[in-house]
């Protein structure tokens, strides 16, 4: 199956630009130059603004992070 744009997304690191906490409904990240509204994947974590993430899904035209894995 061919991706597409959005499904490309799944898996790439992004740097958090605004506080993601599901809790209050806030978050962005910054991925390939553009800005995105980014909630966490679990409902209790928060990523402060500077955090690399992994986008593990998409929800309508939200990102769903966690946290990156450190690369070695």
């Amino acid at each position: 199956t061919v991706k597409t744009n959005l499904d490309s997304l799944i898996g790439k690191r992004a740097k958090v630009t605004v506080e993601i906490n599901n809790m209050e409904a806030k978050g962005a990240v910054l991925l390939n130059g553009q800005e995105w509204t980014a909630r966490a994947l679990s409902d209790e974590t928060i990523y402060p603004s500077g955090t690399m993430v992994e986008v593990k899904d998409i929800r309508g035209v939200k990102l769903i992070v966690s946290k990156a894995e450190e690369e070695q």
